[in-house]
């Protein structure tokens, strides 16, 4: 019988000695051999034709008989080599963090970039077949970084091992699409202590190599990751002066890949984030306190040159709206994180945006400013959106009609 069908059962049994080791040197050593053995897989991967072709294209590239009988039997076994290595892992490391071994910073660091070293050798295959989706997975993953965190000096240092390269020529190769994506993950969880020179020399790089549109679909998780890791970074404290010099572009390009390349959820979520990241009490406020309001202005002018009516996008909860209302939807869910004396202002700019629109457009985004004003303005800046509407003409001038239209 092959080794392969039999290797579920030896790694429960790999795992369950992990998981009851008292002796954190022996978990090391085991560690040690798993991570040759994913070395030695990933680089007999990379020599091998397999490697070189993505894999909605195998089928233009292989035989029949190889896209039918021998492709699916090699994922079959990299499949049972990768659910039997993310076992032990997670055995080890559950193991590790219950154990006194865990008080030295210095062994815990080295244990956890074994765990990530490996899960990176084995990201081709976990890339593949969805593995990073398995609790198993994901906890070992993140266990891992959280202790990589604590020393952030080792941080530093995964990252700059495990750099891909930006090369125009290699960026789409299969093998450092895949090497990409699991440095743009790991570089998302590491983003509080990732050094300001680090993210300027080489995480910021490999995002920006991923972040241009149009977006083919082999791209797309390495699309979303750039964007995920670029926001996290814009919200690290650490990164108030090199966060300024990105704000501004990001917040650009956000813009130009919408919408065809970002839906208007990520819209929002990109525009709130920045804007978070700008405003008070943000550390990057203190030496730059108009980022926030150029980000809205943004924001705004793209609203305002937007066709109403064209170019539709359809929304999470499956309803569709124009490009110059998805705009506005985001510009709102940027409301709570505006500064308490530019709030009515921000609200009128609004209002006269809205005042264009009409039918379900306009219920939608009146809707969605109260939802906003009750659910998720602070007290203080709530009783300004109220009193702007009450008191202020704010009502009005959201529901004046179109004067193109009268």
């Amino acid at each position: 019988m092959p080794f392969y069908l039999s290797m579920g059962p030896y790694a429960n049994v790999a795992a369950s000695a992990a998981a009851r080791c008292h002796d954190s040197r022996s978990i090391k050593s085991a560690l040690v051999v798993i991570d040759a053995f994913s070395s030695s897989l990933r680089k007999a991967w990379e020599n091998s034709p397999f490697s070189k072709v993505h894999q909605i294209l195998e089928k233009e590239h292989f035989s029949e008989e190889t896209t039918t009988s021998t492709t699916p039997l090699l994922w079959h076994v990299l499949k049972r080599i990768s659910f039997a290595t993310s076992i032990i892992l997670h055995a080890a490391i559950s193991n590790f963090i219950q154990s006194s071994a865990t008080r030295n910073k210095a062994e815990s660091s080295r244990m956890a970039s074994f765990v990530v070293q490996i899960m990176h050798n084995l990201y081709f295959i976990t890339a593949r077949i969805g593995g990073d989706t398995v609790a198993t997975y994901d906890f070992t993953f993140r266990v891992a970084l959280d202790i990589i965190c604590q020393r952030p000096g080792e941080a530093d240092k995964l990252l700059t091992e495990m750099a891909p390269s930006v090369q125009p020529e290699t960026i789409y190769h299969p093998i450092n699409m895949s090497t990409s994506l699991f440095f743009l993950n790991m570089s998302e969880h590491l983003a509080p202590v990732i050094s300001p020179l680090l993210f300027k020399e080489i995480v910021f790089p490999v995002a920006q190599a991923y972040m241009k549109t149009p977006v083919q679909v082999p791209c797309r998780p390495l699309f979303e990751a750039a964007h995920s890791v670029v926001l996290a970074l814009i919200m690290a404290p650490q990164m108030k002066e090199m966060a300024s010099e990105v704000v501004v572009g990001y917040a650009q390009n956000t813009l130009t890949a919408f919408p065809g390349d970002i839906s208007p959820r990520q819209l929002s979520l990109a525009f709130a984030t920045l804007v978070q990241a700008t405003a008070q009490p943000a550390p990057l406020y203190a030496k730059h306190p108009e980022l926030s309001e150029h980000v809205l202005d943004l924001l705004l002018q793209r609203a305002g040159v937007a066709h109403i009516g064209g170019c539709p996008v359809r929304l999470d909860d499956g309803g569709m709206v124009d490009e110059k209302s998805a705009c506005l939807l985001a510009y709102a869910d940027s409301l709570p994180h505006v500064a308490p004396e530019n709030m009515i202002r921000r609200l009128e700019l609004l209002a006269g945006e809205v005042g264009k629109l009409a039918g379900e457009e306009r219920r939608r985004l009146v809707d969605k400013l109260w939802n906003v004003i009750a659910c998720e303005l602070d007290v203080a800046k709530s009783e300004l959106a109220v009193y702007w509407w009450h008191s202020f003409g704010g009502k009005d001038k959201t529901f004046i009609e179109e004067r193109s239209n009268l």
